[in-house]
């Protein structure tokens, strides 16, 4: 038997989008949530967080020297932070993730909801499920950055 004959496609596309959520969710915790807490930036004072005093790029995994930056206190990694070469590019992938991955995670939530409840009933039982759990999955992320101060808060920190 056929690899396509032995997998239901509707299946198949609700596994890939919510292994492109997974991704997209993974990112963000790696790129944006680990790096907010590892810092002690949730200890900080909301205000001062929010209006940029803490600077993404000066702190780990980010923390990088520009080329045109001067040799003074301020030009330098935040707590004794070493700098990483790849600082720069993580930072733009973070701040990629932080704007593209709400977007990418709605788009791919109403195609799973568009598939799941036009054929609710031809469905079979796991592609229901796993269209479910996509679904509470993306509501849960989505609140979490839209609804939760903390989640505001990180897309504010690292868009500075």
């Amino acid at each position: 038997m056929k690899l396509r004959k032995s997998v239901d496609p509707i299946t198949l596309v609700l596994s890939i989008a919510m292994g492109l959520q997974l991704i997209i969710i993974g990112l963000y915790i790696g790129l944006l949530v680990w790096p907010f807490y590892y810092n002690g930036l949730h200890m900080k004072p909301t205000a001062k967080v929010a209006s940029g005093y803490f600077d993404p790029k000066w702190y780990v995994p980010f923390c990088y020297t520009s080329p045109d930056a001067s040799e003074d206190y301020y030009a330098r990694c935040a707590d004794g932070a070493e700098e990483n070469p790849n600082g720069g590019g993580l930072l733009v992938a973070a701040r990629l993730i932080a704007f593209w991955g709400p977007f990418l995670l709605i788009i791919l939530g109403i195609l799973v909801g568009v598939f799941l409840f036009r054929d609710w009933s031809a469905f079979r039982f796991s592609a229901r499920v796993i269209g479910l759990v996509y679904l509470l999955v993306t509501l849960v992320s989505l609140g979490f950055l839209g609804v939760n101060r903390l989640g505001l808060l990180l897309l504010v920190w690292i868009q500075d």
